[in-house]
């Protein structure tokens, strides 16, 4: 079911050239400044791999630092050609939950989420997956709580995407490995955000995935990319023996 792995939503960058291994070592993550907020979080290497550490800073930051966030005084190229792709909006498609019959089974969160999306299993196409998605039982009061969105929108599109291209059941699945996010713009009063997301590339067992937010009057918000591992699905099996059962394999 889509969002059924386990995601990466990192809201950082590694810091370049200090994540070897051995312990003591630690490698911090750069911060990311939400108007006047920065959130800092920290990774201590362990001696059998990583592991996240258990503190998590928050400080504030001066208004003069927070001025790239807020867009405060500041002067430059001013262009904006970003098209989205040409689809139907979220009000004349169905949802996950008028679209299948087993719903109520699916991880708890979707029922907080709601997504329209423009195929459902369809015969495998191309490696691209447009979804309208919003947050029925959250608000979303402001700039820092719609960045916390956009990641978590963000997260969704790789997997979804990897697989339109391939059949049901699936031999892999494709958890993140990590996902980076690059924030156009905010807008919290928006209810429905469109993910546009397409991978280009799967090959040796790693997912390449670039996706974007749109507005539905047309606004970039975000673009993320995400790299995948590919690791055989322990559910496989019973999947095959389930599609044989439905006709959908001879």
């Amino acid at each position: 079911m889509p969002g059924s792995k386990r995601g990466c939503a990192g809201l950082a960058k590694a810091d370049g050239g200090r994540l070897g291994g051995g312990s003591g070592r630690r490698s911090s993550f750069d911060s990311i400044v939400f108007r006047a907020t920065v959130l800092r979080a920290t990774v201590e290497p362990k001696e059998h791999g990583w592991r996240p550490a258990r503190r998590v800073a928050s400080r504030r930051a001066s208004p003069g630092r927070a001025s790239a966030a807020g867009r405060d005084g500041l002067s430059g190229y001013d262009h904006d050609v970003g098209s989205p792709p040409k689809v139907a909006g979220p009000r004349s498609l169905e949802s996950y939950g008028e679209l299948t019959d087993d719903y109520d089974q699916w991880y708890p969160i979707w029922r907080s989420i709601e997504g329209r999306l423009l195929r459902f299993r369809e015969p495998p196409g191309d490696p691209i997956w447009h979804a309208w998605m919003r947050f029925t039982a959250t608000a979303i009061e402001d700039r820092a709580a719609d960045a916390l969105r956009q990641v978590f929108w963000l997260d969704l599109p790789g997997w979804n995407a990897a697989t339109s291209a391939h059949s049901w059941p699936f031999r892999y699945l494709a958890p993140n490995l990590d996902l980076t996010v690059q924030f156009h713009r905010f807008a919290p009063e928006v209810d429905w955000i469109l993910c546009d997301g397409a991978v280009p590339l799967a090959a040796e067992g790693i997912v390449g995935c670039v996706a974007r937010l749109w507005t539905e009057d047309g606004r970039l918000l975000a673009t993320g990319t995400s790299k995948h591992i590919c690791r055989p699905n322990p559910g496989y099996e019973p999947e095959l023996e389930r599609a044989h059962e439905l006709g959908l394999l001879p």
